[in-house]
């Protein structure tokens, strides 16, 4: 993948804040050069991702800066009891079941709340759905399924699929 500098500057950044060394995975900020109205500076787009050292190119001859992996949101892992780590979670809400968002935040070792803002039709069978579902990935942990009007958001109007408390 390549970046186009000409339409905004980019960082990626270590957990704390400072920039990372080439070839390092870290959190993408970028500021944006094309909307004079609004523009977004140092915006945390909530990725994670790895860019190539300056002077390395890509095979197919274009010579901008590349992109080595794009490694998905910046999201907690869960840890079970058992020692996995689990990560990439937020897919159990994306099926046929009518809910608008869902967060899953681990209280414990052994208990995850799973937050869900239900759209009419949503029925127990939906959550028992996605309960297994979840379950399926974790094991043997306790999930409480919670119904509420909306997740709560940070600052910027986003809020995380996954926290963890325990990690």
């Amino acid at each position: 993948m390549h970046l186009w500098p000409e339409v905004g500057l980019y960082e990626v950044l270590r957990d704390d804040g400072q920039p990372v060394a080439c070839g390092e995975p870290g959190r993408l900020v970028c500021t944006g050069l094309l909307n004079p109205d609004m523009p977004l500076v140092r915006y945390e787009v909530g990725d994670r991702v790895t860019f190539a050292p300056p002077g390395e190119q890509c095979p197919c001859g274009r010579t901008l800066p590349i992109l080595l992996s794009l490694d998905g949101r910046c999201d907690d892992l869960i840890l079970t009891p058992d020692g996995r780590r689990i990560g990439r979670l937020d897919p159990v809400f994306k099926s046929d079941i009518p809910i608008r968002e869902g967060q899953i935040i681990q209280e414990s070792l052994d208990l995850v709340r799973m937050l869900v803002v239900p759209e009419q039709g949503f029925t127990t069978s939906h959550e028992q759905r996605l309960i297994t579902a979840l379950q399926e990935r974790l094991g043997n942990m306790a999930i409480q399924l919670e119904r509420v009007v909306e997740i709560p958001r940070s600052a910027n109007g986003k809020f995380r699929a996954v926290i963890s408390r325990v990690t």
